[in-house]
C-alpha cells in the first residue's frame, strides 16, 4: 500500500550525500585524510587549525595567546588514556543515572567549546546557525549537514568536521538512553574531549577528562565488588546485588549459554562469570532484591499516583469552579428580570 514508505530519512539521505570515506559514528583514525590541501587565508589568520585526524607536532593552534600544538594538548589531557577497557573491567556496568550525568556533561562541553571558538573564529556563522548560545549547537547529523558542511575549508578545517561528527553518537546517546558498559561509554566520551582538543580548549579538555576518570574509577570500582560477590555470597548477612551489577550477570549468563564459553570468558573474565552463575543459582529478576533500587521505584511510583491525584482534584475543582459560575450568572439573571417585572 506504501511501496515507498521509510525509504529513507532525510538524516540518511543527506549523510549519503557526504564522501563515503567519513566516519560519522565512530573514530576511523586509519581512513582519515586532510583534504585542505589549499587552506584560505581566512582560515590561515584564524588559527581554527588544519589537522589531520591525528595531529602533527608541527600543528599549531593558539590558546589564549600562547601556542600549544594540537598533540601536545591531546597528550596533556591524556585523550588515548583507556588502558583498563582492554581488559574484563571494561565490560562491567555503572549506575544509569551517573551514565547519563557523565555524557550529558561531556556534550555540554563540547557545545560550550565548539560555540566560543566559532564565536571566536567565525562569528558570522555562529550567529547565523548558533545565535542562542552554547545549548542552541546541536550534534545531529541534519543540523550539522546544513551548517558546518558551507564553512569547510573556508573557516573549519576537514579534521575538525570530523571531529563534530564523531560527536554526534554521543548526543544520540543522551537522546536514546540505554544501559552501556564502560568501554562503550568511554568510546563515546573520547571523540568530545578529541574536539575540545582540536579547537584548543585546554580547560575543558581537562574537564572531560575527568569526566573520563570518574568512569574509570567507578568502573574499576563495580569490578572488584563482583570480582568478591561469589565468595561472599554464602554468608548469612550478605547484601544484594545492585540492579546494574545484576544487569550484567543477565548478560554473561546467556553468553555463556548461547554462545561460546571460552569467548565469554576472554570477554568478561572466570571471575565475572563465576558471579555471574553464583546469581543465577539463586535467580531473580534484575533488581528485585535491591532494596535501593525498589525504594527508587517505590518513589516514583508514589509520586505518578500523587500527581494523578493531583491532577484529578484539579480537574474536579475546575469543574465545580466552572458550575458555580454558571449558577451566579444564572441567578444574576432572575433578579434582573424580577427587576424589570417589578419596573
Amino acid at each position: 500500500m506504501f511501496p515507498h514508505y521509510m525509504h529513507k530519512t532525510r538524516s540518511t539521505r543527506d549523510k549519503e550525500s557526504w564522501p563515503h570515506h567519513v566516519n560519522f559514528l565512530r573514530r576511523n583514525k586509519a581512513s582519515a585524510k586532510d583534504s585542505d590541501s589549499m587552506p584560505s587565508p581566512i582560515l590561515a589568520a584564524a588559527s581554527w587549525g588544519d589537522p589531520p585526524f591525528e595531529p602533527e607536532p608541527s600543528e599549531v593552534i593558539h590558546v589564549e595567546a600562547k601556542e600549544v600544538t594540537v598533540q601536545t594538548l591531546a597528550q596533556h589531557s591524556r585523550l588515548r588514556t583507556n588502558a583498563i577497557y582492554s581488559k574484563s573491567a571494561g565490560q562491567v556496568y555503572v549506575r544509569f543515572e551517573l551514565q547519563l550525568k557523565l555524557l550529558k556533561k561531556a556534550h555540554e562541553l563540547a557545545q560550550v567549546a565548539l560555540w566560543h571558538a566559532l564565536r571566536e573564529r567565525w562569528p558570522e556563522g555562529q550567529k547565523c546557525y548558533y545565535a542562542h548560545g552554547p545549548r542552541s549547537v546541536k550534534f545531529g547529523r541534519t543540523e550539522l549537514y546544513n551548517s558546518i558542511r558551507y564553512s569547510v575549508g573556508q573557516h573549519i578545517s576537514e579534521g575538525v568536521r570530523r571531529a563534530v561528527y564523531n560527536v554526534v553518537e554521543l548526543r544520540n546517546a543522551i537522546a536514546h538512553p540505554a544501559m552501556r558498559n564502560a568501554d562503550d561509554l568511554d568510546d563515546l566520551l573520547e571523540p568530545a574531549q578529541n574536539l575540545v582538543c582540536l579547537l584548543g580548549d585546554e580547560n575543558r579538555a581537562m574537564k572531560i577528562r575527568r569526566l573520563r576518570d570518574e568512569l574509570e574509577r567507578k568502573a574499576t570500582t563495580c569490578h572488584k565488588a563482583i570480582l568478591t560477590y561469589e565468595s561472599l555470597s554464602h554468608l548469612p548477612q550478605a547484601r544484594s546485588q545492585p540492579v546494574h551489577h545484576q544487569q550484567l550477570y543477565s548478560q554473561v549468563v546467556m553468553a555463556v549459554r548461547y554462545r561460546n564459553e571460552s569467548e565469554a570468558i576472554a570477554r568478561y573474565g572466570a571471575g565475572v562469570i563465576a558471579a555471574a552463575r553464583e546469581w543465577e543459582a539463586k535467580r531473580t529478576d534484575p533488581g528485585e532484591d535491591d532494596p535501593e533500587y525498589l525504594g527508587k521505584l517505590a518513589k516514583r511510583t508514589d509520586e505518578a499516583k500523587f500527581q494523578k491525584t493531583a491532577d484529578v482534584d484539579s480537574e474536579a475543582a475546575a469543574v465545580a469552579g466552572a458550575k458555580e459560575q454558571e449558577e451566579i450568572a444564572e441567578q444574576e439573571e432572575i433578579a434582573e428580570q424580577e427587576e424589570i417585572a417589578a419596573g
